[in-house]
């Protein structure tokens, strides 16, 4: 069996802003950055997110030319447990750093559960015609950071977005909320990366930039705008961060002379499934899409799931990951649309559900299905059929920070970004989102599988057909149930 990716997932968050007044940049401490890639991947996602933040007067600074474009600071991220650590007799019984990350920052992605519930169905919601994908702990993750270098009532506006009553308990939680979704066993990865890019020419906070590189994990660094070599470190640097995954993309990315600043967040996420799926398995069937029906490729096993839960507009189930991810599947009711199920409470309640795994009760000293938040869980075993995917597509996320009361950042005449800037001049023109999604049936055909039925005496009588053939919804969470990416497949 290959090992290519089948689900790769990326994203990029990109702010540029330019400044008025010139004067030396600060330069942060230099740190090691480490990181390792590997090509075997089981799911596969990829997403940039893009914004530009531009000045509203004349720069009316001035060009001062710089013989090299160089990486002022660079996190040192945590070296995890390797998968054949575990195989080793010398590594084996040592700690697992992932594992105690896990224990020690469970929780801390409650605050933020209405923030990524919103974001998702800001994006989401409408999307009746087209595929579309998104990050929501990404854009948590970037819009974090710009509430960082924000003041005043723009500051404020990004608080009550993320549900947060002060800057210090956000950049703890988003620093926790990074140490949680961190892990890289070689195998099973989800990595995210910030990054913040400098002009030569202009000054900045040195506080605000020390924030980021420390507490968001952000490489820092600096060079001549408009500079080939600056461009080509750009592109190097998110190219290494996505795993080659958006190369085309970033190919075209370049600095403007007059940029002056760039934020920019990625999260990289490569997975494998449970249980691989077989290529002689695959099944050519009907797509009922939102464009009418088309014949696609379906990954297809029997039996490969056992149980699935729904509600009384939909369906949905879970395909667990080699290492604990789990991938969803919402499937609407026949007669039911996208937009309709994604607006139902009990949907949005999963989605707000720090630990939606515990369906199961007691009664009588036997465990049993219990109803859960509008919602009811059913045992079966499941003959599974899921298209074969890989698409992309490109979002403006300026209307869904607009409607999450993120406004003024965006206007010229009231955006405070003096934290970094030491002026009003700086506001947000542009946000743009663009993923790609491959999901196919590659794998690890040794991976041990862990069955969520723990507990079910024998196994369930009842066997069905479960056949996504229509529009549906897919979520991929991580620990702590994080959601990591959320997408809707109208036309696979």
């Amino acid at each position: 069996m290959k090992s290519e990716p089948i689900m790769d997932a990326v994203t990029e968050l990109d702010d540029e802003l330019i400044l008025d007044d010139p004067a030396p940049a600060m330069r942060a401490a230099k740190k090691k950055y480490t990181t390792v890639w590997a090509a075997c991947a089981l799911l596969a996602m990829a997403l940039i997110i893009g914004g530009i933040l531009l000045f509203a007067r004349d720069n009316g600074g001035y060009h001062k030319p710089v013989a090299l474009a160089a990486a002022l600071a660079e996190p040192e991220y945590p070296r995890d447990k390797q998968w054949e650590d575990y195989y080793n007799n010398a590594t084996a019984n040592l700690p697992d750093p992932a594992f105690e990350r896990r224990l020690a920052n469970r929780g801390a992605a409650d605050g933020f559960r209405g923030f990524f519930t919103d974001i998702t169905l800001q994006l989401l919601g409408e999307e009746d015609t087209e595929n579309a994908v998104m990050s929501p702990v990404n854009i948590f993750m970037a819009t974090a950071m710009l509430a960082e270098i924000s003041g005043g009532e723009t500051r404020q506006e990004i608080l009550d977005a993320l549900h947060m009553d002060s800057l210090e308990t956000l950049r703890g939680q988003a620093h926790k909320v990074w140490d949680l979704v961190y892990h890289d066993n070689g195998i099973d990865k989800v990595i995210p990366a910030n990054s913040l890019w400098l002009s030569q020419d202009y000054p900045y906070a040195e506080e605000a930039v020390s924030m980021l590189a420390e507490q968001y994990y952000a490489s820092v660094f600096q060079g001549e705008m408009g500079d080939p070599a600056y461009d080509e470190l750009l592109r190097s640097w998110l190219n290494a961060q996505t795993g080659g995954l958006l190369k085309e993309n970033i190919d075209s990315l370049q600095f403007e002379p007059d940029t002056v600043l760039r934020l920019l967040s990625t999260l990289y996420l490569q997975t494998k499934w449970g249980t691989p799926f077989s290529e002689d398995e695959n099944r050519e069937l009907v797509f009922h899409g939102s464009q009418g029906d088309k014949t696609v490729t379906f990954l297809h096993a029997d039996d490969y799931i056992r149980e699935y839960y729904y509600g009384d507009r939909f369906i949905f189930f879970q395909v667990p990951t080699f290492q604990g991810s789990r991938v969803w599947f919402f499937l609407p009711d026949e007669g039911v649309t996208l937009t309709e199920m994604m607006a139902d409470e009990a949907f949005r309640a999963f989605l707000e559900e720090p630990d939606p795994g515990h369906y199961y009760g007691e009664e009588n000293g036997q465990t049993v299905f219990v109803s859960y938040k509008g919602t009811s869980t059913a045992a079966a075993r499941i003959n599974l059929s899921i298209p074969k995917l890989d698409f992309s597509c490109t979002q403006d996320l300026g209307d869904s920070l607009t409607n999450l009361g993120i406004r003024s950042v965006q206007d010229p005449k009231k955006a405070d970004l003096s934290p970094l800037l030491g002026g009003k001049g700086a506001y947000l023109q542009q946000m743009t989102q663009s993923s790609r999604l491959i999901m196919d049936e590659e794998g690890v055909s040794a991976a041990s599988y862990v069955d969520y039925l723990v507990g079910a005496a024998l196994p369930p009588d009842e066997e069905i057909d479960l056949v996504v053939d229509r529009p549906y919804f897919f979520l991929i969470t991580g620990p702590d149930n994080v959601p990591l990416f959320a997408g809707v497949v109208n036309d696979p």
